[in-house]
């Protein structure tokens, strides 16, 4: 076995791959140079820190083992860790006083780089292979191959070359190297093979890798050769992509999708994804096969896998060298997260893939997505095709390569969809013209028909996009005949649905049925919501569409009966449709988590919606976006049971995935932030939570606006924990910024309006202001809606009982909180945290009525009353041992003291 060879970083034989520099803070790195400056002043730092920080650079916010460093850095020596933390604390010095902060000690693993990372310049990032440095001729025989020859060159630069094998005539592909890094590339080459092949099978959807070498130098790999060449090379032959048939080409990027979403589907990521790493092969009808290539810069999101399908980690220990820039691609290519020092996601190769798609439809593969790429582009279809895919901003990007793959394959019903949603425009613009002229009363009713039509009459344009799974599934069956017939199954889909947003929905306007001064939105919505069932009963898919759409809508209106009956069929419709792994049925379960917990009924459904996000976790990834967010709305069902503990872990689990993979979406991130804020206060760890919900709001405000619905949600958080800390006067500017928000946003006794009204009454009642709180108390209950399914009562009632309790009225206050009891252990259960709050409250109320027995009682029946899930420092905990002071004894022996003695626990 030949010995390994430590890299020589200090000298390299050959030019360098790139020349990259790098920005982050006031230092700046230029790996060419190998210099590190702060405010342009050159700093002094040895070569092994020097290595490690441009590995940190290369991959910020990832976690690097330390044996991964080791094999880096010291590549084939044994070396003490202590070793590595000597490098590290080097660094951490050089940079100072933001050392300490960037470079984090994950403990137990490794280190993370958490600075704000950007590439400035690389210059040669076009170029995907070294010099050639090995002096191979035509003729040549390739080292330990004996029967073969080396026919040419391929690519204008590096070693790789085509060769044939003297007698049998067969070609393949040599890809050689001699130095630490390029092994390092070839070694991932093959073993990203290893994992697509284990986990794809026969699906020939790459090139095969056939042997290596990787023993002696010069190192190779061997693979397959594709006759057609590459894509570039392949379009020259047909005289340039624009001699090729547009449909042609688009359906050549859906081949590459599909190759692109089952490459993702292992855990994936391709990297360097653009034409030339795109190769065809002889295809079944006229249009060529593709196949991907070049993984070397590829990266497996979850290297566990590989020890699952006993693969060996081969090449993803990284060793450091300007010239293994394993975070950038081609320029041309690059999203512009990984060009700002982000790492890449699935959603950079999806980036790469909506350029090609812009190339190939305009024929010009040198053509840069640039500003004003639109112009060009007269299909809106593939307008929104390309913008989707492309979009800057990776959260609103599509969200796989197989939805494009979907999207591209329907252009024609989409087109469809669209002429005949600017028809029912046109009809519907007719009947508010008829609406206007009978000079109708209500003008908001107006302006509702046109916001639900506009609704109603985008989503026409969507239902393609809506199947991708389950299209997805479809698409390796008899591929052309089942893509002309779901092409027209979308076309009279969208032709229905037209037919219904104008005859249906708007029948009440359009024949004259309901005088003007009489419509609502509401009835609107009943009406079009009864004959959904009778005008799609053929079409069940189609009408859970629209069940999902008009539940959103109900629920909007805060109509939360018919918003759960839509939302129920909506979710029987697409499970029946595609199975508890249907992406439609995520997202209704989502809704329906969200509106059940409102309504106080997640108990009984929430072992369902698990399933549920499980199965889709195990089709789309537990980071798919949808998945995600009902990971959240079953943490906040957790959370709603007084499961304080199991929400909080859900919370974090979900909030450290969403800033690794979704670091952008500010508006999913702020809501996982509240939940997580919330349960923290909750277990009585406020100074977390304020941190947590500062956050939230921070990205709230950047995602929607101050003045959002959501900010007003947690400012309502932020004052609930500013009222349990002691600060007041926070409090209370977070109530009123609450309710401000909330009057803008809702009618008068909105949820949001009643939960600042009795945060503002516990403020005034810590203040001793009990007049104030009990006439803020009041008012907030005199304005609920006694039918509504979330009993908010029970919150109020809670702080209007204690706030009667500290001004001395202690009858009435044992009425309002016995009332506040009954509705709590109805609503909430006896163990949830706010009926153990309640039954605390009476305790106090009857040692106030000088009623020591009562009191006692109440820590005892129906169950001992116990605080031991929440923190020690807690402000219920405090008040559970200051009564138990007060009656002599510990509160827990009281409780249990009153229990029979078959119930007492065990010692």
């Amino acid at each position: 076995m030949p010995k390994k060879i430590e890299p020589d970083f200090s000298q390299r034989a050959g030019p360098a791959l790139h020349s990259a520099r790098w920005r982050f803070g006031a230092f700046e790195l230029d790996e060419t140079r190998r210099e590190l400056r702060r405010d342009g002043e050159l700093l002094a730092i040895e070569p092994k820190p020097l290595n490690l920080l441009m590995l940190l650079v290369r991959h910020p916010g990832e976690l690097i083992t330390k044996s991964e460093l080791l094999d880096a850095l010291w590549t084939g020596r044994i070396v003490n860790e202590a070793v590595v933390g000597n490098c590290v604390s080097s660094v951490r010095e050089v940079l100072g006083e933001q050392g300490g902060t960037w470079l984090k000690t994950v403990h137990g693993f490794g280190y993370r780089f958490d600075a704000p990372v950007q590439l400035q310049e690389d210059d040669h990032r076009s170029a995907t292979v070294a010099e050639a440095r090995l002096g191979f001729q035509i003729g040549d025989q390739p080292p330990l191959r004996p029967n073969w020859r080396l026919l040419r060159r391929l690519g204008q630069t590096g070693d790789t070359w085509l060769a044939e094998h003297a007698k049998l005539r067969e070609h393949r592909v040599f890809k050689f190297t001699t130095d630490a890094n390029g092994l390092s590339a070839l070694k991932r080459e093959v073993t990203i093979h290893r994992l697509l092949r284990q986990s794809l099978g026969d699906k020939d959807h790459y090139v095969d890798v056939l042997d290596w070498n990787f023993d002696e130098p010069p190192y190779f790999i061997e693979t397959e050769y594709c006759q057609g060449g590459s894509l570039l090379e392949w379009f020259d032959g047909q005289g340039g992509p624009a001699r090729v048939p547009l449909e042609a080409r688009i359906e050549l990027v859906a081949r590459i999708a599909d190759a692109l979403a089952d490459v993702h589907l292992v855990g994936v990521l391709h990297k360097d994804l653009k034409p030339a790493n795109v190769f065809v092969v002889p295809g079944s009808d006229d249009i060529p096969g593709i196949r991907l290539a070049d993984f070397g810069a590829s990266r497996i999101l979850d290297p566990s896998v590989l020890a699952r399908l006993e693969i060996t980690r081969g090449g993803f220990t990284q060793v450091i060298d300007p010239s293994a820039d394993l975070n950038a691609g081609t320029l041309l290519y690059l999203a512009p997260e990984v060009a700002a020092g982000h790492p890449a996601t699935a959603k950079a190769d999806i980036y790469a893939l909506g350029v090609m798609l812009y190339q190939f439809v305009v024929g010009n593969l040198r053509r840069q997505l640039g500003a004003g790429w639109e112009i060009g582009i007269d299909d809106p279809m593939l307008r929104d095709d390309i913008a989707a895919a492309a979009e800057n901003n990776p959260e609103r990007r599509l969200a796989s390569a197989a939805e494009l793959a979907t999207r591209l394959r329907a252009l024609a019903a989409r087109r469809q969809a669209h002429v005949d949603a600017i028809e029912a425009a046109r009809r519907a613009e007719a009947a508010l013209r008829a609406a206007e002229r009978m000079k109708a009363r209500r003008v908001g009713v107006i302006a509702a028909f046109a916001a639900l039509f506009v609704g109603f009459a985008a989503s026409t344009t969507l239902y393609v996009d809506a199947r991708a799974a389950r299209q997805l599934a479809e698409r390796e069956s008899t591929r052309a005949g089942d893509e002309a017939r779901r092409a027209e199954a979308e076309a009279r889909r969208a032709q229905a649905v037209s037919e219904f947003l104008t005859h249906d929905l708007f029948a009440p306007v359009t024949a004259w049925k309901v005088p003007v001064k009489d419509m609502t939105v509401a009835a609107l919505l009943k009406a079009g919501a009864s004959r959904v069932g009778e005008r799609f009963v053929d079409d069940p898919g189609t009408a859970a569409d629209l069940n999902a759409a008009l539940g959103l809508s109900f629920n909007a209106l805060e109509m939360s009966a018919e918003a759960e009956e839509q939302l129920e069929r909506a979710l029987a419709g697409h499970l029946a449709a595609g199975g508890r792994d249907e992406r439609s049925a995520v997202r209704d379960a989502a809704e329906l988590a969200t509106l059940k917990f409102a309504m106080g009924r997640d108990p009984a459904h929430l072992a369902d919606y698990q399933v549920l996000a499980q199965a889709a976790a195990e089709r789309y990834g537990a980071l798919d976006s949808s998945v995600l967010r009902l990971r959240s709305q079953v943490a906040w069902s957790w959370l709603h049971r007084g499961q304080l503990a199991t929400a909080r872990d859900a919370f974090r689990s979900i909030l450290d995935d969403q800033l690794k993979h979704h670091p952008d979406d500010d508006a999913a991130i702020a809501l996982t932030c509240d939940g997580l804020a919330v349960a923290l206060s909750k277990y009585g760890h406020y100074d977390e939570a304020a941190q947590v919900a500062n956050d939230g709001i921070a990205r709230a405000v950047r995602a929607h606006g101050a003045s959002h619905e959501s900010v007003g949600l947690m400012q309502l958080t932020l004052g609930q924990i500013a009222n349990e800390t002691g600060r007041y006067n926070d409090a209370e500017a977070a109530f009123r910024s609450a309710l401000r928000i909330a009057d803008a946003w809702g009618e008068a006794p909105s949820g949001p309006r009643i939960t600042a009204m009795a945060g503002l009454a516990r403020t005034r009642l810590l203040q001793r202001r009990h007049d104030e709180s009990i006439d803020l108390a009041r008012r907030a209950l005199s304005a609920l809606q006694s039918e509504s399914g979330f009993d908010q009562s029970v919150l109020v009632r809670l702080v209007l009982g204690e706030a009667l309790l500290d001004k001395g009225n202690v009858a009435a206050a044992g009425n309002e909180l016995q009332d506040a009891l009954r509705r709590s252990s109805t609503h909430y259960g006896t163990n949830h945290i706010l009926t153990r709050q309640i039954r605390l409250a009476l305790a106090r109320q009857a040692l106030a009525a000088g009623d020591t027995a009562q009191a006692r009682q109440q820590l005892a029946i129906p169950v001992a009353l116990r605080f031991d899930d929440l923190a020690p420092t807690h402000a219920l905990t405090k008040a559970w041992t200051l009564i138990s002071q007060r009656l002599g004894q510990d509160a827990r022996e009281i409780a249990e003291s009153r229990l029979p003695a078959a119930e007492r626990p065990a010692p």
